[in-house]
């Protein structure tokens, strides 16, 4: 039975490094809109603006999202009374992506659940073993059918294709070999081990 409670871990890991389905791009994450937000209230200092955005997803990951937006909203709103030609459209940006998901932003009630938030190697790990493979141009999947190449292929990427096929052939042996003909043959099939 699959429940809430079941899916929870999952959908905080997705969080922190949110992606669009159809794009693994840092710039749709939490962290990359940090990143250029500071930037751009930094220009030509690369060192203040990692500190900054590093702090700001600190605060992100205690569970301060809204805060952050309204720091950015503000932050921005000084910097342009100042300097009306620095483009801030990374600011905005930061601050409607957070204003618009901070809710789904609970950190650290992840963090103490003990659920991963840093989706870098899944994300990765999907596109090695997922995309890869299905993303073949012109290639179509039936359910079924790409249940059992993903299940294949995450076996092969483990590196335990070669118990695999020993289960395997075992399992073929007893269950199909074995019902149907004499056990003498055996043998003459080597699929034992």
């Amino acid at each position: 039975m699959t429940g809430r409670r079941d899916t929870e871990p999952a959908q905080a890991a997705t969080l922190l490094h949110r992606t669009q389905p159809d794009t693994a791009s840092a710039d749709r994450n939490v962290g990359g809109y940090l990143g250029k937000a500071a930037a751009a209230l930094h220009p030509g200092d690369p060192q203040a603006a990692r500190e900054w955005a590093d702090g700001q997803r600190l605060r992100v990951l205690h569970g301060r999202a809204k805060a952050v937006a309204a720091t950015l909203a503000s932050v921005a709103a000084k910097a342009r009374a100042k300097n009306s030609r620095l483009d801030l459209t990374d600011v905005d940006k930061a601050v409607t992506y957070l204003t618009n998901n901070h809710m789904h932003m609970r950190y650290d009630k992840a963090l103490a659940a003990g659920w991963p938030i840093a989706t870098g190697m899944i994300e990765g790990a999907c596109r090695f073993v997922i995309e890869d493979r299905f993303g073949i141009t012109g290639a179509r999947w039936s359910p079924d059918g790409a249940d059992v190449i993903l299940k294949l292929r995450a076996v092969v990427v483990n590196g335990d294709l070669d118990d695999y096929m020993t289960y395997y052939k075992q399992r073929y042996l007893e269950d199909i070999h074995l019902t149907r003909y004499d056990p003498a043959s055996v043998p003459g099939l080597r699929l034992s081990a």
